[in-house]
């Protein structure tokens, strides 16, 4: 058997294991078939995608900028180099990689979608918005160009353009508990308060265990000043995630709107010790010493939080 035959087999291998999940045996196989033809893209590029399921990004863009240079024309190995960069939080630079795929395949639906993500990541939501109209003008079904679409309208205040994304998102893709919280979220945003419950009631049929439709629905709960409801949310959200600092800062809020001024100064201390830069936390706190005349209390926690605010 000669060298070829001795990589592709080693390459095969490698392919097979990367299959079962083997992600580490498969990279050694990758790594001999590189030894036996350095020059092999394939093994370069697959090598990446292994040690990007291993969230070794760092190595995984080696293998890709590797293919890329053997393959200058290898879409699949610029997008994925630029998930790994975007895994990393370097945004601009997927972008780069986004931009080229989409040079090599400008129908590439995917690729616009995912320079949206990195778009909006960088707060460039009214570019990110023209991104997700190209990948939906390409695919309209892509669910995740929809929900992102929404995600990007509502960080710009627009919220009933983006109830209507989530709509599609939803109507594409029922089960993506996001999308049932985020309309919630722009609902509630425009004080529609009963039909966001509607949403977060959703979301927590499809996953029980996601704090933030707890957390959401009790918000919502609140706003209606059905505060004794809405703190059985929030104490959900807690079980679910201790160091969740807005639902104990709702908690708080909720308690306080009672006249429970006590507890509510155990949730204000419990955001405090998560975030000690929380100013409303702070705020909140010296109302509700305020209460009990505890007045020199109360004025360093507001003076805290006027310092805070300030910053």
């Amino acid at each position: 058997m000669g060298e070829t035959e001795d990589s592709d087999a080693w390459y095969n291998k490698g392919v097979t294991l990367g299959s079962l999940g083997r992600y580490k045996e498969a990279i050694v196989c990758y790594d001999e078939a590189i030894k036996l033809d350095p020059e092999d893209s394939t093994a370069w590029y697959n090598k990446g995608v292994a040690l990007g399921l291993l969230e070794n990004y760092e190595e995984a863009i080696v293998c890709y900028d590797e293919a890329i240079q053997l393959d200058p024309v290898n879409s699949t190995a610029w997008k994925n180099k630029g998930h790994s960069l975007g895994s990393l939080g370097r945004y601009e630079e997927a972008i780069v990689c986004y931009d080229e795929v989409i040079k090599l395949d400008p129908v590439n639906s995917g690729a616009w979608s995912d320079k949206g993500v990195a778009l909006g990541l960088l707060e460039n939501y009214e570019e990110a918005i023209v991104c997700y109209d190209e990948a939906i003008q390409l695919d309209p079904v892509n669910s995740t160009a929809w929900y992102n679409k929404g995600n990007s309208l509502g960080s710009l205040g627009r919220y009933e353009e983006a109830i209507v994304c989530y709509d599609e998102a939803i109507k594409l893709y029922p089960v993506k508990t996001s999308a049932w919280n985020n309309k919630g979220n722009s609902l509630d945003s425009l004080r529609r308060h009963k039909e966001a419950i509607v949403c977060y009631d959703e979301a927590i049929q499809l996953d029980p265990e996601s704090p933030s439709a707890w957390n959401n629905k009790g918000r919502s709960l609140s706003s209606l000043l059905n505060y004794k409801e809405a703190i059985v949310f929030f104490d959900e959200a807690i079980k679910l995630d201790p160091e969740d600092s807005l639902a104990w800062y709702n908690k708080g809020h909720s308690l306080g709107s009672l006249g429970r001024h006590k507890e509510a100064i155990v949730c204000f201390d419990e955001v405090i010790k998560l975030d000690p830069e929380d100013s409303l936390a702070w705020g909140n706190k010296g109302i509700a010493l305020k209460k009990f005349g505890r007045d020199e209390d109360a004025e360093q926690c507001l003076a805290k939080a006027r310092e805070l605010q300030q910053c």
